[in-house]
């Protein structure tokens, strides 16, 4: 499935090399890209910029990416922003966390690049169509 062009990312990962390789990698795939290094930034850039996903790291200095997931889902602006949390935890909890701060799709560390594009590109497509 093609996506439309232009359809927009927020990569959030406060490992910055791991963030911009995934910036590069998503905007080869034709997504327009942001980067956010933290919680706050993530915030801010999200509201800011009305990505149509959000990439999170769920493991982040300060406060979590399951936070700024439920932050993210409180504010009329970004409430319906397709949310994919990345993660390293234990499937079973990782998968019973992601619904309960209302994330709409979920990838376990170390994933293949395509499985994340197949996953924003099906949750952005249950948005856009």
């Amino acid at each position: 499935m093609n996506m439309d062009p232009g359809l927009k990312v927020l990569v959030v990962d406060d490992e910055q090399d791991l963030a911009e390789m995934l910036k590069v990698r998503l905007e080869s795939d034709g997504f327009l890209v942001d980067v956010a290094f933290d919680a706050d930034a993530a915030l801010r850039k999200a509201k800011f910029w009305q990505p149509d996903a959000v990439v999170l790291d769920v493991i982040l200095a300060g406060m979590d990416g399951w936070e700024v997931a439920q932050r993210l889902r409180k504010d009329p602006v970004t409430a319906k922003t397709v949310i994919v949390l990345v993660t390293a935890w234990p499937i079973e909890e990782a998968e019973k966390r992601a619904k309960s701060v209302g994330a709409n799709g979920i990838v376990f560390k170390p994933f293949y690049h395509q499985e994340l594009i197949n996953v924003l590109r099906a949750e952005i497509g249950k948005r856009k169509y």
